[in-house]
């Protein structure tokens, strides 16, 4: 984005790296960042601001479908979905993604007063190998 631009989210966004399919093109495209409210695509493909899209984004092996509208398009670059008329189970699998991956058993989390998330591990084990 440039610096003369509005940011015009309302939610914030995670980066990912997520493979989708636009409905209507045959090639696959990438996720780069996503929030509740819509994502950024990676892809050369042509779009239209104000555009309804399908996308079919994949994750751990399922393809969950998503509706939205394209709010901003970069040509050659890529574009911006604001995501609409997302179901109970559409919005429950978005913000499963946005959470931390789930933790070993030898590890804790926690929140700090300034919000930051720390990890807290029981046992640590460390090797070495050196090369003589």
């Amino acid at each position: 984005m440039s610096s003369g631009s509005i940011e015009n989210r309302k939610q914030p966004r995670i980066e990912v790296c997520l493979t989708a399919r636009l409905e209507g093109t045959a090639a696959e495209v990438r996720i780069a960042d996503l929030s509740d409210g819509g994502c950024y695509v990676d892809s050369i493909a042509e779009v239209v601001v104000g555009e309804m899209v399908n996308l079919n984004i994949l994750h751990d092996g399922q393809w969950v479908k998503v509706s939205g509208i394209i709010a901003h398009h970069f040509p050659r670059l890529g574009f911006g979905i604001r995501f609409v008329n997302l179901d109970a189970k559409q919005q429950s699998w978005l913000s499963s993604l946005k959470r931390p991956p789930s933790l070993g058993p030898t590890e804790q989390v926690g929140t700090s007063d300034d919000g930051l998330i720390w990890h807290a591990l029981d046992h640590v084990h460390l090797t070495e190998s050196r090369i003589m």
